[in-house]
């Protein structure tokens, strides 16, 4: 059995600074996702794609050596992205609230990041709900998950646009 390499891009979204430079950014995205963009009526839904699709690009720039002028992505028969040309390069994106996130590798792979809001009740349901084991993720200010064992790398700011639209959401964290 070969070893797969996954790996999960993580960043927070610079709502204001993507606002700012709305205009510049979206002429740099690869044609598809521009169109996307400009076919959306919310404003926020539109800096939420944008910002996909710059870190998608970006990606298969790295990795892939394609310019996002000539990034052409094709649905599966189920709707599953593939980018054209390369059938070992697999990935999925997701973005909820303030975050992105792209998993791509050379294995199938799934994303979804949901923003979490902390409720004061939410503990208590918690612990009535789990096992103690399940509750020592919980803590009293927010829920999270142990990362511990998973190898981190942090990713370079993205090159061919202001870095700033992206702030590394602590690390980027890489599974192999």
């Amino acid at each position: 059995m070969s070893a797969k390499n996954i790996n999960v891009v993580i960043k927070k979204i610079n709502w204001q600074k993507l606002e700012e430079e709305f205009q510049s950014l979206n002429s740099k995205l690869y044609p598809a996702r521009k169109l996307g963009v400009e076919k959306l009526k919310n404003q926020r839904a539109k800096l939420a794609s944008m910002a996909t699709g710059l870190l998608l690009q970006d990606i298969v720039k790295n990795e892939l050596g394609i310019k996002p002028e000539n990034l052409v992505i094709g649905k599966g028969e189920y709707g599953k992205p593939y980018v054209e040309g390369h059938p070992e390069f697999n990935f999925n994106i997701s973005h909820s609230g303030n975050m992105v996130a792209v998993a791509y590798g050379d294995s199938p792979v799934g994303i979804d990041v949901e923003g979490i809001r902390y409720r004061e009740n939410d503990l208590k349901v918690a612990k009535r709900c789990f096992m103690p084991e399940e509750c020592a993720f919980i803590t009293d200010e927010e829920f999270g998950v142990d990362l511990e064992g998973i190898s981190h790398s942090v990713e370079e700011n993205l090159n061919d646009f202001s870095p700033s639209i992206f702030a590394i959401l602590e690390d980027t964290v890489s599974a192999s």
